[in-house]
């Protein structure tokens, strides 16, 4: 069983807030700004997720982004590339082994912690989400700014299936 004020600061890149009804607000973030998805993140959100499920007194989560995008761009930096906003990211056959056993697990962790959260999560989409768009479309209701956009821009062009699945296994 989680408690509140156990990880409420826990992460670096999302920001919770929880009022007395049980309201609990996650922001995902850097450094305060839009969230750019990198390892950090994708390191963080796992045990974030599971952090929020075995919390009782979390009535319902509201996951969203900061300033105009929900998750817009990656880290493309981290995976040897250029940061951008660009739909095609490096080479990741490039990855060694234990890097890619690391990340794929950790992906699928985020999902299955994600869809484990027994209150309602309501994704409210402030804006483009071209990365990981499954923690919006996997959230029980979705509300949309009108100017989002979903997209699954490193996966399927890198030949990864939507939701860190791998087809070429």
């Amino acid at each position: 069983m989680s408690k509140f004020e156990d990880y409420a600061n826990k992460y670096s890149r999302i920001r919770m807030e929880r009022d007395d009804d049980g309201i609990l607000e996650v922001t995902l973030h850097t450094n305060g700004g839009t969230m750019v998805f990198g390892p950090e993140a994708h390191e963080q959100l796992p045990p974030a997720f599971l952090d929020i499920s075995q919390d009782p007194d979390n009535k319902i989560v509201i996951l969203t982004g900061t300033g105009d995008s929900f998750i817009e761009e990656v880290e493309t930096a981290t995976l040897k590339g250029t940061p951008g906003k660009g739909s095609r990211l490096p080479n990741w056959t490039k990855m060694d082994p234990h890097t890619w056993d690391r990340t794929f697990t950790n992906a699928k962790t985020m999902l299955v912690n994600l869809l484990n959260i027994e209150a309602p999560v309501i994704a409210a989409v402030n804006g483009p989400v071209n990365i990981h768009a499954d923690l919006a479309v996997l959230s029980d209701i979705v509300i949309a700014a009108e100017h989002a956009s979903f997209q699954d821009a490193p996966h399927y062009p890198n030949g990864l299936v939507f939701g860190d699945g791998d087809f070429r296994r």
